[in-house]
């Protein structure tokens, strides 16, 4: 089981509460966290110190010989992604487009074009009793997202819940390191100016049509415009999760949140909403 946690907007608190929801279910079962926000440089909440060395992550990007090019234009037909383009009888290339597909290798009849291995960043992994934690970090910016998270498969234990801690703001990113989700849980904040970039969020599911709830958070009053809007248009409302004074004043840890006894209901109740989400 996959749940991915996402966001339409900076500062919901997405990242805190899918660390410290896996805190909560590592205590009986097996739980993964994929921390995948890599626009972002800060750790994960509730990393351990003892990292593994991890592994590098190496893309292929293509090349292009004019030497040897007959501009028969097959690479700018066969090529879906768009990287290979004639301008004025050159081909220009745009590698940060390229889906490692292939399909270029196969039909240059001259050869012209080649594949060069570049290493983009590391897949590094740290255990926590029954928490796996594994941290995405790029170091060039104009690598494919769809073909970076390829590369965490062999991480992931499928008979973990996996819970996918995603970049915000729906970018590219975002969407590819949770294309096998199995549920999103969006979270937003409770005021007004976070509605407008909910219903933005909202309506990528719907036209991707993709199983989501929304979580409320940081709700500082009873009355709360995105829960409303949830409420009268019929969207599955996971839960709204306080504005807590000790975790915003450093009282509480970011990593200690679910170790609260108050938390840990919360949280028991969120994980219960989603399950019955799932099972619909």
């Amino acid at each position: 089981m996959i749940v991915a946690f996402v966001s339409g907007s900076l500062k919901t608190g997405r990242s805190t509460i899918a660390a410290n929801l896996a805190n909560y279910l590592r205590k009986t079962t097996s739980v993964t966290l994929l921390d995948s926000d890599i626009e972002q440089v800060e750790r994960a909440v509730l990393l351990p110190p003892e990292w593994s060395a991890g592994s590098e992550i190496t893309v292929l990007f293509p090349s292009h010989d004019l030497s040897k090019c007959q501009h028969c234009l097959q690479c700018t037909t066969i090529c879906e992604a768009g990287v290979f383009k004639d301008y004025k009888e050159k081909i220009i290339l745009l590698p940060e487009l390229c889906n490692n597909c292939g399909k270029c290798l196969e039909y240059c009849k001259s050869q012209a074009v080649k594949f060069t291995e570049y290493t983009i960043g590391r897949i590094q992994e740290a255990k926590l009793d029954n928490l796996t934690v594994i941290e995405v970090r790029v170091n060039d910016e104009i690598v494919k997202a769809s073909s970076l998270f390829y590369h965490t498969k062999d991480y992931l234990n499928p008979l973990d819940v996996i819970l996918v801690d995603a970049a915000p703001l729906i970018s590219e990113y975002a969407c590819c390191s949770t294309m096998g989700a199995d549920y999103f849980v969006i979270v937003t904040g409770s005021g007004e100016s976070h509605l407008a970039q909910l219903k933005e969020t909202i309506k990528v599911f719907k036209d991707y049509e993709k199983p989501y709830g929304v979580l409320v958070n940081l709700s500082d009053s009873e009355v709360s415009p995105t829960a409303e809007y949830c409420r009268e248009n019929d969207i599955p409302l996971l839960g709204v999760l306080p504005l807590d004074e000790k975790l915003q004043t450093g009282k509480t840890p970011r990593d200690k949140l679910a170790d609260e006894p108050e938390w840990q209901k919360l949280f028991e109740s969120l994980w219960h909403r989603i399950l019955e989400e799932i099972a619909q």
